[in-house]
């Protein structure tokens, strides 16, 4: 799961290489589409280090659950710089967005180092990425990035109650599938054709009610043996 997540910001460079034309046209920025696919490969490469100093198995006690480390620290401050560089490629024509993501990216090492709100500078950058993508593209399927959103938080809760490791790869899968929203809501603009709403309200439904139901059952799994 882990080289899947390495891989798909890749696909920000492919959306950018085959509309670029469109894009020129509608968002402020299309080369730091390119620089934000960087940092979050060098992001998730910082997420296999930690995992790998913490022998790929993930509990409340490693930096790769609840618990800090350096590239633990490196990958969250690189995740957020990619996602501020998307939002300023959207819309960085507007001095508040270049404030706001500039904000991001200096306070994000200082709350880590403090563990202090350390996901709040990522939830908001990543939360006004989604909006305002939607603003741009006019295309509601963007708004399931937030679905991803929710699933890796109920994937990661999960692999913290029970040590199962196979949630890790449900989480990280999950954490890493976002970015196909933005790309598919681009194309679906570039080519003059949106998602139907009832569609994307039905399939956030549908997620939570099967997640709701679930939810018992899959905390009753039980722990993956660490043999190190």
């Amino acid at each position: 799961m882990h080289a899947y997540a390495l891989l798909v910001p890749l696909a920000i460079v492919t959306m950018a290489e085959k509309h670029s034309f469109f894009l020129g046209q509608t968002i402020h920025r299309l080369d730091l589409l390119y620089y934000a696919s960087g940092c979050l490969i060098l992001g998730s490469l910082f997420e296999i280090f930690q995992n790998t100093e913490d022998h790929w198995y993930v509990t409340a006690a490693t930096a790769s659950g609840k618990e800090y480390g350096l590239f633990d620290g490196l990958f969250t401050f690189f995740i957020l710089t990619g996602q501020a560089l998307i939002l300023i490629a959207l819309m960085g024509n507007y001095d508040w967005v270049i404030w706001l993501s500039v904000l991001a990216i200096i306070v994000t090492p200082i709350f880590y180092i403090k563990k202090l709100l350390v996901f709040l500078p990522t939830s908001i950058i990543g939360l006004l990425n989604t909006i305002i993508g939607f603003y741009i593209f006019l295309d509601p399927i963007i708004f399931l990035q937030l679905a991803t959103v929710a699933m890796t938080m109920y994937f990661f809760n999960i692999l913290m109650n029970t040590n199962a490791q196979s949630f890790h790869g449900l989480t990280t899968f999950s954490a890493s599938s976002g970015i196909w929203f933005l790309v598919l809501s681009v194309n679906n603009s570039a080519q003059d054709q949106q998602s139907s709403w009832l569609t994307v309200v039905g399939i956030m439904i549908g997620l939570s009610l099967i997640f709701l139901l679930i939810w018992k059952k899959l905390n009753q799994v039980g722990e993956t043996k660490n043999y190190l």
